[in-house]
């Protein structure tokens, strides 16, 4: 009987400590976790669930589940708690939460029915930083999406706008549909395959919108893969630039992205660095629009709140046009990174960095990255505006994951740009405080495909930077550290002629 009783006790204790485990691991999970009825009763929640819902624990065990569900994707949670509970398999949502705040989150959610039957365990991710910044490039960026057989699959509203179509119009129909018939000697196929080899084209395309109107787009084409690695898509960006070009140059300035044995290295070279720094703009801007956003939002409750008080009015609708100015104003530097140079230009540089710090210093305002300045008159040089430009909006793009990855508390950049006179060159110091880079790093830095971020190919590696400018702006970069700060100097040539 002793053996027994104690047995029995171990047994328990043994119980209870997986318990406490189980919960250890639920509660210091980063997505939110909660136990639910059929009827949507909430039994349990951790601890990353209570902030993403703005509700305490205790009162998240008070409310119903689908309340807090906004109605518009209501029905769709109702309609996954049935399908998790029927098929008795993972059921994978997307919904809209109310939170206590008022403001709307979204959720990538995943059911499941528990073994007894009765409760069923949501996951929950909160992805709505990824929504804003979605909504935002579907607003303000041509884009579209064609299948393998050429079917064009989506469509951003900014594209739809510019062309006169509908989502209705096109979605379905083949890439001829749009195409100009002057671009019948550009293959699509052609093009298709150079993507399939070098990961990415770029070119200019012909289209015409729905009224007969001629269009040229600069083009940027890269594959869209499923979690297997296979090519389910193509994407193609672009940005009108009609007016730049004339119609005996289409077929010339399309054809030059396609690959050649004799210069493949240069276009795929050229592709990364302007597919790779239109990913960074795009991510600035997004993260620059989202706050302000949020905060117009808020006013425009609060005021509905006040009962329309004339004073709130007037105060929330003040800060709304300086939000809003301030929203336009960062627009224009978005629009003004991307207009094409092919040929060598006289680039103010000064002006170039003095922009690039003004959208980084927007869009990073609420990580308060402080960023100094100390920018010499440069004579303008003759050189690649673009290339120039994409190059040092990488180094700040760096400079901005280090300080995230490293979880820097006061962020902090200074950039100068000075002459050096006896060398007759150029120097751009950028130096930023996340901490510097290893002595094992330091030494492949600049090797290709290397790179220390989690994901791969965000961004223009620094092998890229590298190779931008020493082959097109014929100079020299160099990486060092110097007391925990990681100093990155860009020599250009004075007189590059």
């Amino acid at each position: 009987m002793g053996t027994i009783a104690y047995n029995q006790k171990t047994t328990k204790q043994d119980l209870a400590n997986k318990m406490n485990e189980l919960n250890d691991i639920l509660n210091n999970s980063w997505d939110g976790i909660g136990i639910i009825d059929e009827k949507g009763h909430i039994v349990f929640s951790n601890k990353a669930l209570t902030p993403i819902l703005n509700y305490t624990k205790d009162e998240l065990l008070r409310v119903n589940f689908l309340n807090i569900v906004d109605e518009s994707t209501r029905d769709t949670m109702k309609f996954a708690l049935i399908k998790a509970k029927r098929l008795k398999q993972l059921t994978n949502i997307n919904i809209i939460c109310k939170r206590k705040d008022k403001q709307k989150v979204h959720l990538q959610c995943s059911l499941v029915l528990m073994g007894n039957q009765k409760y069923f365990v949501l996951n929950a991710k909160d992805y709505t930083e990824q929504v804003a910044k979605n909504d935002i490039i579907n607003q303000y960026v041509l884009s579209y999406q064609l299948n393998k057989e050429g079917k064009i699959l989506e469509i951003s509203d900014a594209f739809s706008k510019f062309m006169h179509y509908s989502k209705k119009d096109l979605v379905g129909e083949t890439y001829d549909s749009i195409k100009h018939k002057d671009n019948k000697e550009i293959a699509l196929e052609k093009i298709i395959k150079t993507v399939d080899k070098n990961f990415q084209w770029e070119g200019v395309l012909k289209l015409k919108d729905k009224n007969g109107n001629v269009h040229c787009l600069d083009t940027k084409i890269k594959p869209n893969y499923n979690k297997y690695g296979d090519t389910i898509s193509y994407v193609f960006i672009c940005f009108d630039v009609t007016d730049k070009y004339e119609i005996a140059n289409i077929h010339k300035e399309a054809e030059a992205g396609l690959s050649n044995e004799e210069d493949d290295t240069q276009k795929q070279v050229s592709a990364q660095t302007k597919f790779s720094a239109l990913g960074d703009v795009i991510g600035n801007i997004a993260n620059a629009w989202i706050e302000p956003l949020t905060e117009i939002d808020k006013h425009v409750t609060t005021i509905k709140d006040s009962n329309y008080n004339e004073k709130v009015i007037k105060e929330k609708l003040d800060s709304i046009a300086k939000m809003s100015s301030d929203l336009s104003k960062n627009i224009t530097s978005f629009k003004s990174s991307f207009n094409k140079t092919s040929p060598k230009t006289n680039v103010n540089m000064k002006e170039i960095v003095s922009t690039l710090i003004d959208m980084l210093e927007n869009s990073n305002a609420k990580n308060q990255v402080k960023i100094e300045r100390e920018l010499s008159q440069i004579p303008d040089v003759l050189t690649y505006e673009s290339e120039f430009r994409d190059v040092t909006l990488s180094i700040f793009t760096n400079s901005l994951e280090a300080f995230k990855r490293n979880k820097t508390l006061n962020p902090m950049i200074d950039v100068s740009l000075t002459i050096q006179e006896k060398e007759n060159r150029i120097l751009l110091q950028i130096i930023d405080n996340a901490g510097g880079i290893s002595k094992q790093i330091l030494k492949n830095v600049f090797d290709p495909y290397f790179t220390t971020k989690d994901e791969k190919g965000k961004g223009m590696g620094l092998y890229m930077a590298k190779t931008v400018i020493e082959t097109h702006l014929e100079g020299t970069i160099d990486i060092e550290n110097d007391e925990g700060m990681t100093v990155v100097s860009i020599f250009l040539p004075l007189n590059n002629k």
